[in-house]
């Protein structure tokens, strides 16, 4: 992630955990003091007429269209912004931005090009990087609503831009891992990503879904969600800065592989580790904040080890929530993959190999791995490092203990598509 990325995900996070960090070690590990955030908000501050909160607020919504697999025209709320780097950090939903690596991102009269950082399709959870425009939100960080408080829905129903409806809370609702805000404020499609602000103007939830049977029965995703979300990336690269130290070897090329996708980043932030496989993330939030200061501070490469070690405890974690967890799309063509391959290195050696890709969990074989429209990388602790061309079925696996590249041809499986 660019440094720019990096500077507006710190801003999402409170002033006083930011000041209160040391200087050379501000960056890495502000993210992870978030968690031992205290406080929040009380109370809602005086409610504003809704011509003030959308005055206030209006400002950090943007529209969203994205291409991939089909056209699809959403919102977005601008999180955090740099006039340093002249960004933004963009929150949204992943329906909103499919499977798109790159996103349009629209104020009145301007338009640019966003990058998209993270998604979690379970989640529904999208981030977007973006030139910036617009004004950040004030968030309403750590604030649970009350049943019966007066909200406004800021979004872009069917394209018609900065539209503001006005409701209350009508519940709290619990979604798996999700906190859901339900409203009355009127959300219609195009809504999607969009702000659900309180009677103050504060960021409280970003506009998912609605219920087509019923009436003004709406529902946000609440905005801590996304603060996780953006203290588990940061984790993610501090994590990745750490293993760029020191020699490559196999056991860091297993660990670079394992958190190089989206899914660590949301087991991390949603801490869904299995009962009894070690520390909790947050725990280790805690313990890797304080192994990495320590390394800052002396340099010592036994304090560096240590680091990685937990860091380790953590991606093995993560392979133990994999196995465990279900696939959503079981049995579906469109999430699950089998190719059959073929490996050939110069002198005439050959070996078939069967992979099994899991769209969904970005997993193959079980191993994280990167996937998107074009390409399938990954690797493991006994071959090597593998990328795979979607288009043509071609491959390279890079056996890097042994200096050689082996080249293959990949096929679906009779009956799966890939």
């Amino acid at each position: 992630m660019s440094d720019g990325a990096s500077e507006r995900l710190l801003k999402v996070l409170p002033l006083s955990i930011r000041r209160s960090t040391d200087a050379r070690v501000s960056r890495p590990l502000v993210a992870l003091l978030m968690l031992l955030s205290a406080g929040g908000y009380a109370a809602l501050a005086q409610p504003l007429r809704a011509t003030d909160v959308f005055e206030k607020a209006a400002p950090s919504v943007v529209l969203v269209r994205s291409e991939s697999p089909s056209k699809v025209q959403g919102s977005g709320v601008i999180l955090s912004t740099s006039t340093e780097t002249r960004s933004m950090l963009i929150a949204t939903n992943a329906h909103v931005v499919g499977n798109a690596v790159q996103v349009t991102v629209e104020t009145t009269g301007k338009r640019v090009t966003g990058k998209v950082l993270y998604r979690d399709a379970t989640h529904d959870m999208a981030l977007v990087d973006a030139p910036l425009m617009g004004r950040e939100a004030s968030i309403a960080h750590a604030f649970t609503p009350r049943v019966g408080d007066t909200v406004f829905a800021i979004g872009n129903p069917f394209g018609l831009q900065n539209s503001i409806t006005e409701g209350i809370v009508s519940g709290v609702r619990t979604h798996g891992a999700l906190s859901l805000i339900q409203t009355s404020a009127a959300i219609s499609a195009g809504s999607s990503g969009g702000g659900l602000f309180t009677g103050d103007g504060r960021l409280v939830g970003i506009t998912s879904s609605r219920m087509l049977a019923g009436e003004n029965i709406g529902f946000a995703i609440h905005i801590d969600h996304y603060v996780d979300v953006v203290g588990a990336s940061r984790l993610r690269e501090l994590i990745a800065g750490a293993l760029e130290r020191g020699a490559d070897t196999k056991e860091r090329r297993v660990l670079r592989a394992a958190i190089d996708t989206d899914r660590f980043t949301t087991w991390l932030a949603f801490s869904d580790a299995p009962e009894g496989a070690g520390l909790a993330p947050e725990r280790l939030w805690l313990l890797l904040e304080r192994l990495w200061e320590r390394f800052v501070k002396s340099g010592n490469v036994a304090d560096r080890d240590a680091f990685l070690t937990r860091a380790g405890e953590a991606v093995e974690q993560f392979f133990a929530s994999e196995a465990s967890r279900p696939s959503a799309s079981a049995g579906s063509d469109d999430a699950q993959l089998v190719l059959l391959c073929r490996w050939e290195l110069a002198g005439g050696r050959r070996f078939t190999s069967t992979l099994r890709v899991n769209i969904d969990a970005s997993t193959v074989n079980g191993w994280p791995a990167r996937i998107s429209d074009s390409q399938i990388v990954f690797s493991t602790d006994v071959s090597g490092l593998f990328v795979i061309d979607r288009y043509s079925g071609q491959g390279l696996l890079r056996d890097e203990d042994q200096g050689r590249t082996w080249t293959g041809t990949c096929q679906r499986a009779p009956e799966r598509r890939f």
